[in-house]
Formats: structure tokens, sequence, C-alpha cells
């Protein structure tokens, strides 16, 4: 277990943690006065500034509470011997805290948009552990100056060690605080743990802070070009936001189209889709041709000519209607307005009629020039013959 994961849990990772907090750093000093091995000291020492730190910046809350005052956070942090801090400062590293940060926005976003609540409560629970690695780190610093203030500086070593973690830390927080747009589902409890912190300590804990006020994730401040700190993930999804990916057209909308049963609005948007969609201006274009067509087509990248779907109802009935479609195979569709209402219909110009979804179909010659009658028997029992043509 690493500093930051050791932390995690040290450090309280709900708000309610003070306690825990607490009983942390007792037992991380009890277990540094018994001076064990060497190779345990530095990952205690890092346990004890953890706790410290946490409780330090949150000492209104800790004192509310009663648990204790400053003074006894003060004596508890001196018991940490300058050897083992200069210990862990010498093997401290924020490797993997830019990784944990990222991931935690995209589990954060990702939560938004999960259906599943099993799902979004694993999502939310990860980010929530990504925030509080950053914010064990945050104590650890916040612990190791106050040291200084209590016992004097450390060492020029320790001291340039301390420097550069903090380095490492401020570049991390200006190439992932834009990204706290994405952490908007967990706003909740970024607010709770932001207020639990003391006041002046609030704006620079940007994982807790930073626009964790708007829960307004569509309207939060990001151009609808992604910001270059995003990882690919949340990125895309930015993207998405502003621009939906292009879906392509159903199978239902299909027929529907060939049936005649889109409203003016919608056929509309079909074809203006068409004209920016090489796939389905293509799917459009064999539809006119017959289904056999739509099938070769499905797996072409190709694009044709836009076909417009046209269609006149020749024949209305209060169980059923016969559209007319014009195109390089004229056909004709019996559609039944209640499902199975229609129980056979006779060959017509000496075509047998197919079985389509809704009704019967019929594809003519071309050329066809000669009227038209059909005779159709509905599930009734009645008989009927219709002029087509």
């Amino acid at each position: 277990m690493n500093d930051f994961t050791a932390g995690t849990a040290a450090s309280g990772a709900s708000p309610g943690g003070l306690e825990s907090s607490l009983h942390e750093l007792q037992r991380a000093a009890a277990a540094l006065a018994r001076r064990p091995p060497p190779e345990e000291r530095a990952a205690l020492a890092g346990a004890l500034l953890g706790a410290a730190g946490w409780l330090l910046r949150r000492s209104l809350a800790v004192q509310t509470a009663g648990l204790a005052p400053p003074s006894a956070l003060d004596e508890l942090l001196l018991q940490l011997p300058r050897e083992d801090l200069h210990a862990w400062l010498a093997g401290a590293s924020s490797a993997g805290l830019l990784r944990a940060l990222r991931q935690a926005q995209d589990d954060a976003f990702e939560a938004a948009l999960a259906e599943a609540e099993d799902e979004q409560d694993l999502l939310l629970r990860r980010a929530t552990e990504g925030l509080a690695e950053r914010d064990h780190l945050a104590s650890q610093l916040h612990a190791v100056a106050r040291f200084q203030q209590l016992a004097g500086p450390l060492d020029d070593r320790a001291r340039r060690r301390l420097d550069a973690l903090r380095d490492d830390a401020a570049r991390i927080d200006r190439s992932l605080r834009p990204g706290s747009v994405a952490l908007a589902s967990l706003n909740e409890t970024r607010r709770a743990h932001r207020d639990l912190l003391d006041e002046p300590l609030r704006a620079d804990a940007w994982w807790y802070s930073h626009l964790a006020d708007r829960d307004d994730l569509a309207s939060l401040p990001f151009s609808s070009s992604p910001p270059d700190t995003a990882s690919p993930r949340v990125a895309q999804a930015f993207q998405n936001l502003h621009t939906p990916p292009s879906r392509h057209l159903s199978g239902d909308e299909l027929w529907d189209l060939e049936m005649g049963l889109l409203d003016p609005n919608q056929r509309a948007w079909v074809h203006r889709h068409a004209l920016s969609c090489a796939d389905c201006k293509q799917l459009l274009q064999a539809l006119a041709d017959g289904e056999e067509a739509i099938h070769e087509a499905l797996g072409q990248a190709s694009p044709r000519p836009q076909v417009e779907i046209d269609h006149e109802v020749v024949f209305e009935h209060p169980q059923f209607r016969v559209l007319a479609f014009s195109s390089k195979k004229p056909r004709l569709v019996l559609e039944e307005k209640r499902p199975g209402a229609l129980a056979d219909a006779q060959p017509l110009a000496g075509v047998k009629p197919r079985r389509v979804r809704n009704g019967f179909e019929f594809q003519l010659p071309p050329r066809h020039r000669e009227p038209l009658r059909m005779r159709v028997t509905l599930t009734s029992g009645e008989e009927l013959t219709v002029p087509v043509g």
C-alpha cells in the first residue's frame, strides 16, 4: 500500500471522518514511538502527516465536534521524528496522481450518463476515492509546513525534495483544474468536503471546490471545442454534449418512410440527414430499389445520389390503404391500419403479393400501363375489388 492509498482511508474519505482521522493520527504516532524497522517508518510518517494535515485543515470542524484543540494536534505532529519525516520526503512521489485524478474525472462524468444505479454508485465511489488522493497529498504538505513552523526548517536536501513535490502538485492542479466541469455528478459530495475545510483553504482545494456549486452540467462553462487538459474520454463526452454524434436511420424509420407513416417534419428530417450522411443516403437510394438492395447497401460505403421516396395514396379503406410508389421498380403496398386486418391479396397483373410487415407488397413491371384492380380479402371475411391504377 503506497502513501496515497494508505492516506485515502486515513484522511477520512467522507466528511464524517473526523474521529477516524484522529484515531489514525494517534495510531501512527504511537507506532512511530515504538521505533519500528526503518522500512516501516517512512510509510508511518506519511500516514501521520496525512492524518494530522487532514485534521489541521479542518480545525474549526474538529473543535466544533469537541475532538481536540489545535494544540493537541500540534503535540501529536511533533511526535514525528525529524529523520522519519526526511525518510518520507525522500521517497514521496506524485507519480500516479495525475492518472488517478484523470480517472476520477472520467468516472464522475460517466456516472452522470450511467443508466444502471449500481454502475453509477461504483463510478461515483471510485471518483470520490480519486479526489481523496489529491486531498491526502494536500494534507501531507500542510502538515509538513506546520511541522516547520513548530520545530524549525528542514535541512536543505529535504527542503529541495519538498519544493519538488509542491511543484509537481501545482503542475497537476494547473492541468486538471479546468476539467472540474466533469465532476458535476459529485457536486453534492464535493460541497460536503469543501464545507468541512477551514474557509481560507477552500479555494485552493479545487478538487472539492471548483465549480462545485454548478449542478447544471449541460450549461457549465466549456466551449464547443473540448479543453486541451481534459482526458480523451471526457473531451469526447464534452464534444458530444455540444455536437451529439450523428445517428443512422433505423430499420423502423426506413420502413415507416417507405410506408408513408412519417409526418412531414419526420420525413423532412430523414432527407436532411441523408444530405450529410453518405451511408443513409445510400440506404434511401437502396430503398427505392427494393429490400434486396437494402441488404446489399448495408455492406457498402460509397455514397449514391439521394433519391426522394415518392408515393401516393391510391385507395383508402377504414381498415387499410393502398400506397403506390414510383421508382425504378414501381410497387404497390397494402398497408393495414389495424394489425391483422388483411387476410389475403390475389395476384395483380400476374405478380404474386409478398407478405410484409403491416400488409402486402406487389413489385410491378416498370412500364406497366394497364388499369389495375386488386382483389383483397379482410380477416372479417369481406372481399373487395380495389381500383389501384
